[in-house]
């Protein structure tokens, strides 16, 4: 079916016309017809070990804008408490 749009598009003949003849719509037709860009070439990457976050130590954007990385949450509300 491929081969056949690709000969009558080659012809002249209207995506509207070769999408009847093949019971397609136009859309479904041009999407098959579609030929892909060639692959590109892949190219060798480093893997690094993500970093690692100790499990009690979070993450806080107060309300008033402050931000507290690092602590635990005894210590950032101390701190978030103290900044108002």
């Amino acid at each position: 079916m491929l081969a056949y749009a690709r000969g009558q598009r080659a012809a002249g003949h209207s995506w509207a016309r070769i999408a009847h003849a093949v019971g397609l719509s136009v859309g479904s037709l041009k999407n098959w017809s579609w030929t892909p860009p060639p692959a590109r070439t892949l190219v060798p990457v480093d893997v690094a070990a993500a970093a690692v976050v100790p499990a009690a130590a979070v993450v806080v954007v107060s309300p008033g804008g402050y931000r507290v990385e690092g602590l635990d949450l005894a210590t950032a509300t101390t701190l978030l408490r103290a900044l108002g």
